[in-house]
């Protein structure tokens, strides 16, 4: 059995980041475990190759008997349009996934009669076996984590549980896909995932949710074997972006990877995520020990300086946590990245301009300033859906508003972000950096459009009306905006809570879920408990 994996065609511009333009990773995972079960296994790319006449003569060549489709929020109308476009060419069967249609498997059967298979969560064991009932070998309803139509109803089988030993999982398929056609800010990346999952549950977080609120990681000696691996291949890489969600979480596993990359004397750079609290908690120690094992910078969520929208999306962190941890990580060499939440419900200008003094003021080297996002399946999206002023998904990019402030905050946003990027020392450190020309040229280009246009236009976006809009309108109305989304019997048991309420002792969040496989109801607790 042929199987083509690919991200949707007719991709919008990305503006680019710190980490670039990425290999399609979650693809690659997909891609060597089916090839680790014996399938024969192609990779399509159209953010790299854009050209959908090349994409289709690919498809018709390969002529595959499944084609898997990678989307999230704002690309899942693409999704759609490349479903239809494998339908027309070829028989395959086609499957979706990722984090959008994980949270709202019934919308890609409800707008798109071109969609076969919705993969919920985790993909590498669920598409293995799902491609065996396409074979026969296996009865469908045994799946855990599909979804499906069955004699015109829809199907959602019970959710897979997530997977517990990440070693077992094979490196990415490198081989599938050019590496040094991804090329980041700062020079050739390559990407990797040391682990899942965030314990701690961001109200915006949609990542997190995707992989869990309990952290999974793999041992040390995997990484640093996979990091070692991975540079012989493609001996031209400049560094590896570990992509975790929360990379620093596990401080002892963290210094065992240093250790080993100390003691092999690599050469090999690196950058990571990392939170605040767990940083100050690191230390110095920690952060000399990173920088001497190849960390060249890591991405810091500060979000916000104020108090009250820190406790607003949960981000379990004080205004003092991120001051001490972008100091201490500066102080040992390492650049800094550090990310800003603009957007909240009393968003103003001036709290904007404070936001933007602090970043200043704190020698945040680089930033990430985005607006905050209602992502389906995230808190924050239960919270706002009902005011939001629109629920375009194309526009779930963290570049474009969704409330209304009484000013246009996009345009606003733009001004920050030309103030922050065009001071003498900035421009004077990104002199002596080695940055990719292009990435220069749309962070001037793109933040000047939106302070003329504000957001009544975007160059970098495709919003052109198509025909899944009205289709996807009906689906709004008369299933998001009246139930808590259409994941209430699909999804895992550390599903977040919107309650303000919450029980957040850790025995309560062992025992429930055990108790509610034994009694079949609802209990009135799982109102009350973050589990």
């Amino acid at each position: 059995m042929k199987i083509l994996l690919t991200n949707p065609i007719k991709l919008m511009v990305e503006t680019p980041t710190l980490y670039g333009i990425n290999p399609p990773l979650h693809l690659m995972y997909i891609a060597s475990y089916l090839e680790k079960e014996g399938y024969e296994v192609k990779i399509l790319d159209p953010v790299i190759d854009k050209s959908i006449k090349k994409w289709v003569y690919e498809l018709k060549k390969f002529d595959p008997d499944v084609v898997g489709i990678s989307s999230v929020s704002a690309t899942i109308y693409r999704a759609w349009d490349t479903a239809e476009l494998v339908k027309k060419h070829t028989n395959a069967k086609t499957i979706l996934g990722g984090y959008h249609v994980t949270f709202l498997p019934g919308e890609s059967f409800y707008c798109c009669p071109f969609v076969d298979y919705v993969v919920r969560g985790e993909g590498e064991i669920t598409t293995a076996e799902l491609l065996k009932c396409l074979e026969g070998k296996q009865k469908i309803n045994s799946v855990r984590g599909i979804s499906y139509k069955k004699n015109g109803k829809i199907i959602h089988n019970p959710p897979r549980p997530w997977i517990k030993n990440l070693d077992d999982l094979p490196y990415p398929a490198w081989h599938l896909v050019d590496m040094y056609k991804y090329v980041g800010i700062v020079g050739n990346s390559a990407t990797c995932i040391s682990s899942r999952g965030c314990p701690r549950g961001c109200s915006f977080c949609i990542s997190s949710r995707q992989c869990g609120l309990s952290w999974r990681s793999r041992s040390a000696e995997s990484v640093v074997d996979e990091m070692n691996q991975l540079m012989s291949k493609w001996p031209k890489l400049d560094n590896i972006i570990f992509m975790d969600d929360n990379f620093m979480w596990g401080i002892k596993r963290v210094n065992e990877i240093c250790n080993l990359l100390i003691k092999q004397k690599s050469d090999i750079k690196w950058i990571c995520q990392g939170r605040a609290d767990t940083i100050v908690k690191g230390g110095k120690e920690l952060l000399d020990r990173m920088y001497n094992a190849g960390c060249i910078a890591i991405q810091i969520g500060v979000e916000s300086p104020f108090k009250d929208r820190l406790k607003a999306v949960s981000k379990g962190i004080n205004k003092n946590d991120a001051v001490q941890s972008i100091k201490l990580t500066l102080d040992s060499g390492i650049l800094v990245r550090a990310t800003y939440l603009f957007g909240f419900e009393d968003e103003t200008k001036e709290k904007m301009r404070q936001t933007l003094d602090f970043a200043i003021e704190n020698k945040s080297q680089f930033v990430q300033l985005g607006i905050i996002t209602p992502f389906p399946g995230s808190p924050y999206f239960e919270n706002i859906k009902h005011k939001m002023n629109t629920h375009d998904w194309r526009k779930l990019t963290v570049a474009h508003q969704f409330l209304d402030y009484g000013f246009d905050m996009e345009r606003e946003l733009a001004k920050i972000f030309i103030k922050f990027n065009f001071r003498p020392s900035y421009i004077n450190m990104v002199g002596k950096l080695d940055i990719n020309q292009s990435w220069g040229l749309i962070t001037f280009i793109y933040p000047l459009t939106k302070v003329i246009a504000g957001s009544a236009i975007d160059c970098l976006y495709d919003f052109n009306p198509n025909k899944w809009c009205q289709t996807d309108e009906e689906y709004w109305q008369k299933y998001i905006l009246k139930t808590d989304l259409t994941f209430e019997e699909t999804w895992y048991y550390d599903k977040p809570k919107i309650d303000p309420l919450q029980i957040p002792y850790k025995p309560v969040r062992e025992i429930y879920p055990v108790v509610k496989e034994i009694v079949p109801v609802k209990l009135p607790i799982a109102k009350w408990v973050r589990i």
